[in-house]
């Protein structure tokens, strides 16, 4: 692919680019509130910042490694956000709360866990079965189908946070690895099969 080509691809298939990025401590907070009559710009809000991967504090703020504040200032013009939120930088929390802490409070790490795993799992066994049974090539091309559809699913909610800030006991790497590592093994296999048998 050409730069411009893997730019476009989801982040999650490509996550070393954001888990490689160094971190300078700061953290971008957005807090907002929207009255009800304005709904439509607390839905602009939150778009942006699932786009983005932060994580929510609570229902109105959100944090995140990234600096948007380009994204902010461009949603502030064209959708006139600027009365309803507002973007602060932030390197110490009040309380001494630790970076680990506000990580395991913003994003959902039960459920992202739990995804991550049973892909692993859905995956493995896979695997095992072909190594017990080799595959028809048009159980391979499904399978690889499938596959993608899982890894997506499993790393929709993954926020890709620089190492620095990964949580105890995190999958995500795992899960691309093992990702790749089907991927691979389906390519090695489709190359040997010629045709449906």
């Amino acid at each position: 692919l050409t730069d411009r080509g893997e730019s476009m691809l989801p982040a999650c298939l490509r996550p070393t680019r954001l888990w490689n990025r160094k971190w300078n401590g700061t953290w971008y907070v957005v807090s907002y509130d929207v009255p009800e009559a304005s709904r439509e710009h607390r839905r602009v809000i939150q778009e942006l910042l699932r786009r983005e991967r932060f994580g929510a504090l609570h229902e109105s703020m959100w944090i995140g490694p990234w600096d948007i504040r380009p994204l902010f200032d461009d949603l502030r013009a064209a959708a006139g956000i600027g009365d309803y939120a507002a973007l602060l930088q932030a390197r110490t929390v009040m309380g001494g709360v630790p970076d680990a802490h506000l990580v395991r409070r913003a994003w959902p790490w039960v459920r992202i866990d739990a995804a991550q795993e049973r892909f692993g799992r859905e995956v493995r066994t896979l695997l095992e079965r072909w190594e017990a049974r080799p595959p028809k090539r048009e159980a391979v091309i499904d399978a690889l189908r499938a596959e993608a559809a899982a890894y997506l699913e499993c790393m929709d909610r993954d926020p890709l946070l620089p190492r620095r800030l990964w949580p105890d006991g995190y999958q995500g790497q795992a899960a691309f690895d093992l990702h790749r590592a089907f991927c691979d093994e389906a390519t090695r296999r489709l190359k040997h099969l010629q045709g449906p048998k």
